[in-house]
């Protein structure tokens, strides 16, 4: 049996759709049709200290995917599915931070906080890893109350 908060994640993963642009590049994005309680949480679930940016639609594509398969507790698969997102080569790891500086701050920050003296490619796995259970944790509040409601609905 589906559960409401796995209806609420389907109905998410249902407004994405994956698109490329004309230098080839592959991208995920909202549809033009999507509900307008998604376009609504976006911005919140995305963040806007960095927008748009491709790698955390795909993490928060790849969330609610996830999701989706999910029982009702998803607690510790926030960190489970961090951590698949969490970049295991250096060329793309690299790519990544440049596409914000603010990144190589956050890998130094990801060092100190979890007491790690690693080298550059593991604070920005760190990092990575980090920025992305923060997005999956605002996702996951978002679809919890798309649940909650979801529930109401059929009260």
């Amino acid at each position: 049996m589906t559960s409401y908060k796995q209806k609420a994640a389907l109905e998410w993963l249902q407004a994405m759709e994956y698109r490329t642009r004309d230098n080839g590049d592959g991208f995920y994005c909202l549809k033009d049709n999507a509900p307008e309680w998604v376009e609504d949480a976006l911005p919140g679930v995305h963040g806007t200290d960095i927008w748009p940016d491709d790698w955390r639609y795909d993490v928060i594509h790849s969330a609610a995917c996830d999701l989706c398969d999910r029982d009702d507790d998803w607690g510790e698969a926030v960190f489970e599915i961090a951590d698949s997102c969490v970049y295991v080569y250096n060329g793309p790891l690299l790519q990544w931070a440049m596409t914000d500086l603010s990144r190589i701050g956050a890998a130094d920050e990801a060092a100190q906080d979890y007491g790690h003296e690693a080298g550059i490619i593991q604070r920005l796995q760190m990092a990575q890893a980090h920025e992305a259970a923060d997005v999956i944790t605002r996702l996951v509040g978002v679809l919890e109350s798309r649940a909650d409601e979801l529930e109401a609905e059929d009260e």
